[in-house]
């Protein structure tokens, strides 16, 4: 399977603080989930599957997912659901143009967003465009890495210096 997986998702918002407990992402866990149909649509997009609201809800009227119980604010989400709504969505290659680049570098897309996250972390007050990606295949197998270095680096790895 293609999407990124759980793992790798729930740990994109507590990246930054180094190594999380299991009981840190018990409680991370535990704080996100249901969610909401537009919640549910944008977890998906950031684990490169080309989801909305709309699509989710022709997937349902399809019958191609489980029904959902209904909150007071609209279809309630549990992990399990978005789980099977990725997968149909991986089955039927419906995927971000960023989803089929991770893809095509065997990168997973929640990589960049950690990379991303914890390099603007690591500079307060600094923004995205202060830092040039820099994506390393894997060998062997094993996944491509993702990590974010300063620009002047990068200017400088580009020239040979």
């Amino acid at each position: 399977m293609f999407y990124t997986s759980r793992p790798a998702h729930e740990m994109l918002d507590i990246a930054a603080s180094g190594e999380p407990s299991a009981a840190d992402l018990a409680t991370y866990i535990q704080g996100q989930y249901p969610k909401s149909t537009a919640q549910a649509a944008a977890e998906l997009v950031r684990r490169g599957l080309a989801a909305s609201v709309r699509v989710l809800h022709y997937l349902l009227e399809a019958e191609t997912l489980p029904k959902l119980d209904r909150g007071a604010q609209g279809l309630l989400w549990n992990r399990a659901d978005i789980d099977r709504a990725a997968e149909v969505l991986d089955t039927i290659s419906r995927r971000t143009p960023w989803g089929f680049m991770c893809e095509q570098l065997n990168l997973e897309a929640d990589a960049v967003a950690v990379a991303r996250h914890m390099a603007l972390a690591s500079k307060p007050g600094a923004v995205e465009d202060d830092f040039a990606l820099l994506i390393l295949p894997g060998t062997d197998g094993a996944p491509a890495t993702a990590r974010y270095m300063p620009l002047w680096a990068a200017a400088s790895l580009a020239r040979g210096r």
